[in-house]
């Protein structure tokens, strides 16, 4: 008998009305984001943060008063992208009055998930001595919503840094990894039964920071489930957008205004 192969469960272009033209969107976007000098006080890019050099961030200032520090995590299945597509989902954090950074991390197969956990740990911990003071919330998306997910099981962060952490929004999260065991995904990711338990984070019991799950309405039924299985685990919240599917569901970080933002950036 052969083994299962869950492979479709996981493809989301497969699904999605032109997503070839998605990435090429984001690069735009994300460019015309970093040249916007009306929007921003400040921007630093390329900021090391640990030894290799996929280990950069980029920081976004807003022109009004800094409150608190924003990190978005990308996806790409921990094996693609990095950060420079991705400055544009600053834009609701700056106009909140956060000060927004965007990192790249090592990828897979070159690195394990678990290094990829460390990197993102080390960026955390090295922003929260730079940026000394206020709020830390934490978003991510896909693979991404996984890495922050990581940041809520105990040991993983510093404790004085994980105080800091007041929210924390996994955006189309990747929960269980023990799935992606029988998908092509995993001749890149290397997972066995040990290591894919190792890093769910459904496998852990949560930190005491706010943490709401979003996924959108029509995502593929895996990552649905994942997101349910999450909520219900962490006893967290969950909120499903009204006719978003997997790649567009991050828009709602442009919009200063949306019910995601409202729930990163709260004056609380």
């Amino acid at each position: 008998m052969s083994e299962v192969d869950l492979s479709d469960d996981y493809a989301n272009a497969k699904y999605i009305a032109d997503a070839k033209s998605f990435p090429g969107k984001w690069q735009v976007k994300a460019t015309n984001f970093r040249n916007n000098k009306a929007l921003l006080s400040n921007v630093e890019l390329d900021i090391r943060y640990g030894a290799s050099e996929r280990e950069k961030m980029d920081i976004f200032y807003p022109k009004i008063r800094t409150v608190g520090l924003f990190v978005f995590i990308h996806g790409g299945y921990w094996r693609a992208f990095d950060k420079s597509s991705w400055s544009h989902l600053s834009l609701g954090a700056v106009e909140n009055g956060f000060a927004s950074v965007i990192p790249s991390y090592r990828l897979c197969p070159e690195v394990s998930i678990a290094q990829i956990t460390e990197d993102i740990a080390r960026c955390i911990t090295f922003l929260s001595k730079r940026v000394s003071e206020g709020p830390i919330v934490l978003a991510g998306h896909s693979a991404g919503g996984h890495l922050v997910l990581r940041m809520l099981c105990e040991g993983v962060l510093p404790k004085n840094v994980s105080d800091r952490l007041k929210r924390v929004v996994p955006i189309s999260p990747l929960a269980d990894l023990q799935p992606l065991i029988f998908t092509d995904l995993n001749s890149d990711l290397n997972l066995s039964l040990e290591s894919a338990i190792s890093e769910s984070p459904v496998c852990y019991k949560p930190l005491a920071v706010n943490t709401r799950v979003w996924v959108g309405e029509h995502e593929r039924p895996a990552f649905l489930h994942q997101a349910e299985i999450l909520s219900k685990k962490w006893q967290c919240g969950l909120n499903i957008q009204p006719h978003a599917h997997h790649f567009d569901i991050i828009d709602q970080l442009l919009n200063p205004k949306s019910d995601l933002c409202k729930y990163l950036f709260q004056k609380v």
